[in-house]
């Protein structure tokens, strides 16, 4: 199966060359419109970035993507689930705290925010999906109950995946932290010959899993989640997974 893929040069040159309007652009090639109803509750799945994070998409360009939704007769919300690790989005109070601080407020995008697996992730819905490596995912029940999405995505680096695109935005996106935590479904491992003992990594783990024992990191697998944190801060690749 293949797809068709538009590109758009989002380097500005005039009024109407500018990036507000060539996302619409994008939107109206893609024919987005014909898989949106008259009266959908349409999501559109975003990341509004972390607090003290500016790589993320503008609210206004999401603005453009509201304006087509809404010219269809449906009603667009933005929307994200809470993340599995610490930080200013494990929470629904803290998350909404944080996208509005980023700029994605009502005013500017036209549409409201809504945290897709509630105040603290519990708001679930166990999808059968019979794959190979999971035969049920664990889903927000918000994004699994719209009557149409769209996806945007900004591109971004990620220590195991790679790369974060719009299919991650989507798969571990969609996801309670459950649901994310068995995506993980790995644990770290650390490599005492190269550990130097920094505590860099016992640091930033969000569970509490690393200790420093005898001058060397230790993690607990029962309490690891797998996020890759401690990964992302060891100067000495002495992490890897399990």
């Amino acid at each position: 199966m293949t797809s068709k893929v538009y590109f758009q040069n989002l380097r500005s040159r005039g009024d109407k060359s500018n990036k507000i309007n060539k996302v619409g652009t994008l939107f109206d090639q893609a024919q987005f419109g014909q898989f949106i109803g008259d009266g959908d509750l349409t999501a559109i799945k975003l990341h509004f970035g972390e607090k003290g994070n500016d790589g993320y998409i503008s609210p206004v360009l999401v603005r453009s993507i509201v304006d087509r939704v809404k010219a269809r007769g449906a009603k667009p919300f933005l929307t994200d689930t809470n993340t599995l690790y610490s930080g200013s989005r494990h929470n629904a109070v803290d998350h909404l705290i944080t996208a509005l601080e980023h700029g994605f407020d009502l005013t500017v995008t036209g549409a409201p925010l809504m945290i897709a697996d509630g105040l603290r992730s519990d708001n679930v819905k166990e999808v059968q999906i019979g794959k190979k490596h999971f035969s049920s995912v664990k889903l927000a029940r918000d994004i699994v109950n719209v009557d149409s999405m769209i996806v945007m995505t900004h591109f971004k680096a990620h220590e195991m995946a790679g790369f974060g695109g719009a299919i991650k935005n989507l798969a571990m996106g969609g996801a309670t932290t459950v649901g994310k935590k068995e995506q993980h479904a790995c644990s770290m491992e650390v490599k005492h010959d190269s550990c130097i003992g920094c505590g860099s990594c016992e640091e930033v783990c969000p569970e509490g899993a690393i200790s420093l024992s005898q001058g060397k990191a230790t993690v607990a697998g029962d309490r690891c989640i797998g996020c890759g944190e401690c990964m992302t801060v060891c100067q000495e690749n002495a992490i890897e997974l399990d």
